[in-house]
């Protein structure tokens, strides 16, 4: 702030600063004890607070006292040298000068007082505290009446205290009620604010944050009453003490920071108290996390419900950016304590979940005593796959039981909307409401693209029709996805209808028979398992009827179609736990099939159906089949099945037996593989299931990132896995900036690797393939190898699905592995071992480079900057990365906008389907099928059609472009992938679990997901939900209620009541709410039992 030039005072400006000045002046030549000092200075007080109440300017008093502060400061110095007696002038003097302090010179200081400024070390930079601070200390002592300036006997010594009486000044009874009416909001507000930024900058420095860990630690200093420092030892006797002065002890001219420290703390809670009271609470909390004292804030906030809304909701907000895991952690304990005092049990919960913490969700439901909040409660807790009766621990079950036994009827119906049981019949009724729920065939969807896309059923060539296995998987699911979860479909099994689904009990007597032309047998080997594994999708969180109308393929003579039925049963219970569990009676004996097809598709089923169940039953039956490696795929898929069962629990058995089966899968990989190497493929999705145990532990990943030392080369690689993912959505920018190290590390092993030879650039898979200078790929060679590699595949395929023994599958992955090009094969035949651990050497590279690009977007994922800047972030691996780094970038922006296709999203993946590297153009349209997922977007589908016309010729991607534009009209535009829910604030571990299997498996998506393990895509149906807002009233019936969506409007911290969405429609309940969207009750006659109108929500009426 600027003082008053003097060439524009106007007459009376003049005549009013002569005034001041003149007070100035006689102030200085008087005694500071003298009672005209004190008249003076109350006159000089009233003048600088007082400018006709106008906050918003600097008062004129101010502006031309702001010369005398030095002067002024030279007398308060005079005077503590030479007296030093406290008194209430003293007080008034010490306030004056800090408050001028706060005030900011724009003319430069005179070079002899600069100098002398810049001779002192740290206390001119704290004037406004320090002298604040010695106001107080002199006005509480002048309270206490007790003067504690030290008195020298002659032998040098501190004598004891003396009373007041025995100096001159006495305090009337006038001012010690002047002293007992001090406020800290005296001098105003922007004061404060200019207070709160020194104390700030002053627990910054890093002597001062010492001395306050010592403080906090509970290290005991003691300020005996002459002001002078003992630091005692834990018996209590002293140490250390401060050498006596013959001048009274300040904390301006001792700078005794442990006194400081004392006396700012009894500030920030006077100032932070006066803030939270007065409509400042923003600020308060801002000044409590900086001095690590945020606890404070309970006793402060009333039970007012705005204000316990503001606080908490600013708290919530800015537990994103704590420095630390446990620094958030406790901003959302407060957050949830506040709540819960205050009944607000929905919210309570929510952080609960946000903390992960099961103890604090089952106390909400202990507390909580309106029935109807409870339901509510149930309902949210469904929402993030949290189920109340298979909580595990001791605990938790005891306070199950104690909820049980207060009303059983309560109990049922809890239970019930918690087991989500009622999501299909309303996801039903919201289709039957927007005239949605008539299924579409696939051809329907393909209707106006161009008629060379090859996307029409019925293809030709030369006047002859053709059936490709391949094609008629990709159409099976598109079917699959766009009638999602409708239990109506027109290709798979059309003569299908739920009004004619009936039972089949005696499934013995009515073995299945297929059908000439069933759309089922138009597939190969895993397309057929695929073909009857789609009709859980269809039939999503319908029990009574999926299960009627998948039971006939589990009698198939083929054992594809049998494998397949398993994996359905499991999809058509993902969100949904029925009270008789027939999941676990179909797929339990399944597991000791002789038959590693029928094993499998029970894993997958089991695997699908109980995610975050903690199940301990499954856990002993899965466990023996993920040691056992005499099946691989068997063995891979059950430790990923685990790992959704107790996705985010860190269970020590399960990362045990992950752990030791990749030690012996690396070691012993050659006894049971013809071809030599480790295959990478498996060896990420052990790490993947690693990953998915820590989900979201932090710290407590610490044992296992120990343990993955005997892993040797690959350490790096499972360290940043496990890591990225017990750190996942915390947004923490030292991870992240680990992770850029590993990208930028990537350019110079590069230069440092030797020239690429014939076989590297011939291998598709996994070997990097040739780049320019600039790290873009080599369009010819690229080429070249595409052609070579899709051949090579098919014909690994065919042979794969050609062969009777249900043990083939070994065989073919093995191969899969290997390099396609048949140059490639004889190379590595011919190598010599230590050709081959320098292959490994580099794989192990490579690899890291690509999951450490998905691991940025995991780390990002949820946090609105670092997902704003993950875009920015990766312009590095695009321009000059490898070619791992940039196959990857697709697939972690996809993560990071699931189901938000955003235009600048849209348009770099719009560019990336065009690259150079096929690879990268595949994993490009896949990841806008995902980001559009459900939102029948149309400049997406118009992409979708311009790539269709000029790609049409392979195969491949058409095959990737299929699937994509099923996963578009996913629902017929009513569903979403968003892991993310409760507004972007909670993570479903579940549906990220499911994404992470499909975007990891993706990083390899030809070879991996398009040939060797299609049924990989299935995966996505554990993140698929209904992005609605169903509206049931008290007794749980569908009620239309006015609503309005629009874009959500981020208002948090600001002032007033300001509206939270903008651009809004009015509908009736139920409507579709999408990613960045938000919705409020549009009637005064209902009110919502929860803040957060998504999902599905109960209303009641406003009481009178």
């Amino acid at each position: 702030m600027a003082s008053k030039s003097k060439e524009k005072l106007s007459e009376a400006d003049e005549s009013y600063k002569e005034e001041l000045d003149s007070l100035v002046a006689e102030l200085l030549n008087l005694d500071l004890t003298s009672s005209q000092s004190e008249t003076i200075l109350l006159k000089l007080v009233d003048h600088a607070t007082n400018d006709f109440g106008n906050i918003s300017t600097i008062p004129k008093a101010l502006q031309f006292l702001i010369s005398h502060k030095v002067a002024l400061d030279e007398y308060y110095k005079r005077y503590t040298m030479t007296n030093g007696e406290d008194n209430y002038a003293l007080v008034l003097l010490l306030e004056l000068v800090s408050f001028l302090e706060a005030i900011n010179m724009s003319e430069p200081a005179p070079k002899g007082e600069k100098k002398e400024e810049t001779e002192k070390e740290e206390t001119p930079s704290f004037k406004l505290l320090l002298y604040k601070l010695e106001a107080n200390l002199v006005a509480a002592r002048l309270l206490t009446q007790i003067n504690v300036g030290p008195q020298i006997n002659g032998h040098g010594r501190e004598t004891v205290e003396f009373k007041d009486d025995r100096y001159s000044y006495k305090i009337s009874e006038k001012t010690k009620e002047l002293l007992r009416k001090r406020k800290v909001n005296d001098w105003g507000n922007e004061y404060l604010t200019s207070l709160s930024s020194q104390i700030v900058a002053y627990f910054a420095m890093a002597s001062t944050r010492q001395a306050y860990v010592n403080y906090l630690l509970g290290k005991k200093f003691h300020l005996n009453k002459y002001g002078t420092h003992k630091e005692l030892h834990k018996n209590g006797n002293v140490e250390k003490e401060g050498k006596p002065k013959n001048t009274r002890q300040t904390v301006v001219l001792e700078n005794n920071v442990n006194l400081v420290i004392e006396e700012t703390l009894k500030l920030i809670e006077e100032m932070t108290t006066y803030w939270v009271a007065n409509g400042f609470e923003f600020d308060a909390i801002d000044l409590l996390l900086e001095v690590d004292r945020i606890e404070s804030i309970r006793e402060k906030v009333s039970d007012d419900h705005d204000l316990v809304t503001r606080v908490t909701n600013y708290l919530a907000s800015i537990s994103f950016y704590g420095a630390t895991y446990n620094e958030s952690a406790r901003i959302l304990h407060v957050t949830y304590e506040l709540l819960l005092r205050n009944k607000r049990y929905v919210e309570a919960v929510r952080i609960a979940l946000k903390l992960n913490d099961h103890v604090r969700v089952m106390e909400v439901l202990n507390s909580c005593e309106d029935k109807n909040v409870l339901k509510q409660v149930s309902l949210f807790l469904n929402t993030s796959n949290l189920y109340i009766n298979t909580l595990a621990t001791s605990e938790l079950a005891a306070s199950a039981a104690a909820i049980s036994k207060n009303d059983a009827e309560l109990d049922e119906t809890l239970v019930y909307l918690n087991r989500g049981e009622n999501r299909s019949s309303l996801f039903m009724s919201m289709c039957k409401e927007l005239d949605i729920l008539e299924p579409k065939h696939p051809s329907e969807v393909f209707k106006g693209y161009p008629s060379k896309s090859n996307l029409s059923l019925n293809q030709t060539l030369s006047g002859v029709s053709i059936d490709s296995a391949r094609d008629n998987l990709s159409y099976t699911f598109v079917s699959a996805f766009i009638n999602c979860g409708s239990s109506m479909e027109k290709l798979i099994n059309p003569q299908y209808r739920p009004s004619a689904a009936t039972s089949t009990t005696n499934a013995a007597a009515e073995l299945f028979k297929p059908k000439d032309g069933e759309w089922v047998f138009k597939h190969q080997g895993y397309g057929l398992m695929c073909a009857s594994a789609s009709l859980g999708l269809v039939h999503l969180w319908n029990l009574d009827e999926g299960l009627s109308a998948i039971d006939k393929y589990q009698y198939s003579s083929d054992q594809y179609v049998r494998s397949g039925s398993y994996a359905a049963f499991g999809l058509v219970s993902c969100g949904v736990m029925s009270e008789m569990d027939p999941i676990h009676g179909l797929l339990t004996d399944k597991l000791d099939s002789t038959n590693y097809l029928e094993r499998l598709g029970a894993i997958l089923g089991l695997g699908f159906a109980y995610g975050a169940t903690n199940r301990m039953d499954l856990l002993e039956l899965l466990i023996p089949l993920v040691i056992d490696l005499s099946s691989v795929e068997c063995s891979l898929f059950s430790s990923l099945a685990l790992s959704i069962m107790f996705v985010g629990t860190g269970n020590q058995e399960s990362s045990e037996a992950i752990l030791q089966v990749l030690m012996e899968y690396l070691t012993s990989y050659e006894s049971y593989n013809p071809t030599p190497g480790v295959n990478y493929k498996h060896v990420r999705m052990y790490l993947l299931s690693l990953g998915l145990l820590q989900l979201c532990r932090g710290e407590l990943c610490e044992p296992l990132l120990e343990a993955l030392k005997v892993l040797g080369p690959l350490e790096k690689v499972a360290v940043t896995v496990v890591e990225s993912f017990a750190y996942a959505t915390s947004g923490d920018v030292l991870k992240i900036q680990s992770l850029l190290k590993n990208l930028i590390s990537s350019k110079t092993a590069q230069e440092e690797a030797p020239a690429a030879t014939d076989k590297d650039s011939m291998d598709m898979d996994l070997d990097v393939a040739p780049t320019t200078s600039s790290g873009s790929i080599n369009g010819a060679s690229g080429g070249g190898t595409t052609g070579s590699d899709s051949a090579s595949a098919s014909a690994t395929s065919n042979a794969n699905t050609s062969s009777g023994n249900t043990n083939s599958g070994n065989t073919s992955s093995g191969n899969a592995n290997t390099s396609t090009s048949n140059n490639a094969n004889t190379s590595s035949g011919n190598a010599a071992q230590s050709d081959v651990k320098d292959d490994d050497q580099e794989r192990n590279l490579e690899e890291l480079y690509g999951v450490s690009v998905l691991c940025i977007a995991l780390l990002s994922l949820g946090e609105n900057i670092g997902s704003g800047m993950l875009v920015r972030l990766l312009e590095h691996p695009l321009q000059c990365g490898t070619v791992q780094e940039r196959r990857a970038v697709p697939l972690a922006v996809a993560l990071v906008n699931m189901s938000n296709p955003a235009p600048q999203i849209v348009s770099l993946l719009s560019k990336l389907t065009h690259d150079s590297d096929r690879e990268v153009s595949l994993n490009a349209i896949l990841a806008l099928g995902l980001v559009g997922a459900g939102t029948n977007n149309s400049r997406v589908s118009q992409l979708f059609q311009t790539i269709a016309k000029h790609s049409y010729r392979d195969a491949t991607l058409m095959y990737v472009l299929r699937v994509s534009v099923g996963l578009l009209f996913m629902g017929k535009g009513t569903l979403t992938l968003s892991p993310l829910h409760s507004e972007g604030f909670l993570l479903n571990k579940v549906a990220l679990a499911g994404l992470a299997v499909v975007l990891f498996s993706a990083l390899d998506l030809r070879s991996l997901v398009c040939e060797d393990f299609p049924f990989l895509m299935l995966f996505l149906g554990m993140a698929i939900r209904p992005r609605w807002l169903v509206t049931l009233n008290t007794e749980l019936q569908v009620v239309n209620v006015p609503v309005r969506v629009g874009a959500s409007v981020d208002t948090i911290g600001t002032a007033g009541k300001q509206r939270r969405i903008s651009g809004f429609q009015t509908h009736k309940s139920p409507v579709l709410i999408g990613v960045g969207e938000r919705a409020e009750l549009a009637t005064e006659d209902m009110e919502s039992l929860s803040p957060y109108l998504e999902g599905i929500v109960l209303v009641s009426n406003v009481s009178s």
